[in-house]
């Protein structure tokens, strides 16, 4: 009824609905017969489209849809909700295949989810699409790395088996050679020499470190770094290695701040031993580098060592001192930090900074999580693809704030499980314990030995063991702040300055005077 009284009304009478208006000015300008026949454009929903001709058989309509999705799907990735973004990246593959940037940056995702072999055909396809760039480069490479490392693990596990043989059959040589009596007299040049500064200046803060409580010996002191590097090496004296100015130690006793220096251009004859400080690096690369180094048993070589444990891996527990931690950086934060038993704050390292490693308990974590109500994950690497969207789970970055700052803040240190090579004599391990923080250690790792379990921290045997020992910790704040304060106490003891300095003297000592 209503549409034949519209009919009959004519445009200049008033309208029906009372308004006082005429109909024309009124409902009847709603009649469809007044409306345009054609559409008014809209406005593109994104603003993203491929670079190339990814999309070039699509509408335009298409092509915005899919812009809106791909711009989603890298606000997702950017926020870490990678599961997210996944779907809208597979989305977008659905419909264009060829889509160089989402094959790309799933291809990032997967890495980052630790599948390397989805990884590597996403990124190895979006290569195909475009001439490579500065930043696909980087993340094939981060592919290649990820692979070699997973394919290396058979590798390794027969190197380990194989430590213990290394000494004996180098020895076995060595006796029936003769090394130049200079090489055996104590009162010999002694010389230390670093490894190039690596990632996390690691190498060369361990150099310094070593270099400095061994000043009572009056070592020479040399520098394995490009030039650019001298502003940094300064403390080291004036002593660059370079074999082609002869700028190299010719004779006397060598020590190694690490078995990744490199010894070839320079490391003769006239050099008759060798001592090796254990670092981060795997049975594989031990192997091979102690092999080159002993001239495959012409040369004495011998390892100081930061833990027994670390040392009976190689079958070797002569010389053993504890880590070189300079304690007075190291002031004393539990004093600051505020008790709480709502809430336990558990402080753990994501990632191995030196290596490719595929993490391998994100649900472990979000269970401490849960059971601490506080976990503050330092350098999570891959795992922040994981953890990243837990409430009570913060990830911090490496160049965001120190470690020292983030173990300040904390009630109990974590330390997860992980193979021994990757442990390092500068630990955060001890960098807690001289901060008053107690740490869960595992029962396998090469410092279990300096945490006395229920005292100045707590030993686990498995991951499922910690979350009933976490719960625990949380409910008794007394019972950690006593071992947090035993810990501090047992650092001061280990590290304090005149006593390391000596016990560093005195394992050198020791080597120098053997026949």
């Amino acid at each position: 009824m209503a549409t034949a009284a519209a009919r009959a009304v004519s445009r200049n009478d008033p309208c029906p609905c009372g308004s006082g208006k005429r109909f024309k000015d009124c409902h009847g300008s709603l009649r469809s017969d007044d409306r345009p026949t054609t559409p008014l454009p809209t406005a593109p929903r994104s603003r993203y489209r491929p670079a190339g001709d990814d999309w070039a058989e699509l509408a335009e309509t298409e092509r915005d849809r899919l812009g809106a999705l791909m711009e989603t799907a890298l606000k997702y990735q950017v926020d870490a909700r990678v599961r997210d973004a996944e779907r809208a990246y597979r989305a977008v593959l659905e419909q264009a295949p060829q889509t160089h940037d989402a094959l790309h940056m799933l291809g990032v995702v997967r890495l980052g989810l630790g599948d390397f072999a989805e990884a590597e055909r996403l990124i190895r396809a979006a290569m195909a699409l475009r001439t490579p760039y500065p930043a696909i480069e980087k993340n094939w490479s981060l592919v290649q790395r990820s692979i070699a490392a997973r394919d290396r693990r058979g590798v390794e596990v027969l190197a380990e088996h194989a430590l213990p043989l290394l000494f004996p059959s180098l020895k076995a040589t060595h006796a029936v050679s003769s090394a130049p009596p200079a090489a055996r007299a104590t009162n010999a040049p002694l010389h230390i020499v670093g490894a190039a500064r690596d990632i996390a200046d690691d190498e060369l803060w361990m150099t310094s470190r070593i270099s400095q409580l061994l000043s009572p010996l009056g070592p020479i002191c040399w520098r394995n770094d490009e030039p650019s590097d001298a502003q940094a090496w300064r403390a080291f004296g004036r002593h660059a290695l370079d074999p082609s100015t002869g700028r190299q130690p010719l004779a006397g006793d060598i020590i190694l701040t690490s078995v990744e220096c490199d010894t070839d251009a320079w490391l003769r004859e006239s050099i008759g031993r060798v001592l090796v400080f254990a670092r981060a690096a795997t049975p594989a690369r031990y192997l091979e580098r102690l092999r080159r180094i002993a001239a495959d048993g012409a040369r004495s070589v011998a390892m100081v060592f930061h833990s027994h444990a670390q040392a009976r891996r190689f079958d070797l527990d002569e010389y053993v001192v504890a880590p070189p931690v300079d304690l007075p950086l190291l002031p004393n934060g539990a004093k600051g930090r505020e008790v709480s038993d709502a809430v336990l704050r558990v402080a753990t390292v994501g990632q191995d900074g030196r290596r490719v490693i595929a993490p391998t308990d994100a649900e472990m974590l979000k269970t401490i999580a849960n059971c601490a109500g506080a976990l503050y994950l330092y350098d999570a690497g891959p795992l922040r693809y994981d953890v990243g969207m837990e409430t009570r789970i913060t990830c911090l970055a490496r160049d965001e704030r120190p470690l020292r700052d983030v173990l300040s803040q904390a009630d109990v240190y974590l330390h997860r499980s992980r193979p021994w090579w990757t442990e390092d004599a500068a630990d955060a391990v001890f960098d807690a314990m001289a901060l008053g923080v107690p740490v869960l250690c595992h029962r396998d790792s090469t410092h279990a030995e300096y945490v006395d379990d229920g005292v100045d921290g707590w030993l686990y045997d498995d991951d499922a063991d910690l979350p009933a020992l976490v719960e625990a910790l949380r409910a008794d704040p007394s019972r950690r702040i006593a071992a947090g304060a035993a810990a501090r106490t047992k650092a001061e003891r280990l590290f304090e300055p005149r006593s390391l300095t000596q016990a560093y003297v005195d394992v050198v000592a020791r080597w120098r005077a053997r026949a």
